[in-house]
């Protein structure tokens, strides 16, 4: 049987489609980005794709150093689509003339977290301006506890939203010998969250030392979570 000019062009113009496809894949590494679920889809010229949904109009290309969960001619590559570590930045808890007495609740604090995501909680640091390094109690929740500042007691509801607490002592804050105007506390308790967009907190002051007794103190409760990402 004879092969005429056309067809033989063809094979070999096939052929090079699936090298380049291939090189496009193992080598650059573009991907496409699902949005929504934070999964990969793989953009490739020509080659064969096992298991795996080609781009659609709308979604966002980009080109990664990560690996690309896909099984390309039956090799499969292995995948990080995400950053696994993750912080949420600096959030007050209690503003500079907000006052604040011995057992009452700081306002419930939204935390977003910048997608819907489930995790551990690994880190949590507690910044203190001023020196009021008393024992207190931070709870964190998966949805908003509706407390607000001077409470004295949660709803009902809101203590099924609660995920998790850490207790703060007085020996746990770090501050300076030397008069200084501010202390920290840090915490490493894991506390797993499902998939969420934000986290909630609420700090319950046990401190015999009213916060912001006077218009002058100008004394804050800051935080800062550092926590890992399993989706």
């Amino acid at each position: 049987m004879r092969i005429d000019k056309d067809t033989w062009r063809n094979v070999l113009l096939a052929v090079l489609i699936l090298v380049v496809g291939y090189g496009i894949v193992a080598n650059t590494r573009q991907a496409v980005v699902d949005l929504e679920t934070r999964g990969y889809q793989v953009r490739t010229i020509g080659g064969i794709l096992s298991g795996v949904t080609l781009p659609v109009t709308g979604t966002t290309i980009i080109t990664t150093t990560e690996d690309i969960p896909v099984t390309l001619d039956n090799e499969v590559v292995s995948s990080q689509p995400f950053t696994a570590l993750a912080e949420t930045g600096v959030t007050e808890l209690i503003g500079a003339d907000e006052q604040a007495s011995q057992y009452d609740y700081s306002e419930g604090t939204e935390i977003a977290l910048g997608g819907s995501y489930s995790g551990e909680i690994l880190n949590v640091t507690l910044i203190l301006s001023g020196t009021l390094s008393e024992a207190g109690t931070l709870l964190i929740f998966d949805a908003d506890p509706s407390v607000t500042l001077a409470d004295a007691n949660l709803a009902t509801a809101s203590w099924l939203l609660a995920i998790g607490k850490i207790d703060v002592a007085a020996g746990n804050w770090f501050e300076e010998n030397s008069g200084g105007t501010g202390a920290v506390a840090t915490f490493a308790e894991p506390i797993a969250f499902h998939s969420l967009s934000s986290l909630w907190v609420a700090y319950y002051h046990e401190g015999s030392t009213q916060w912001n007794s006077l218009a002058a103190d100008n004394e804050t409760l800051d935080i800062q979570v550092e926590y890992r990402r399993d989706s």
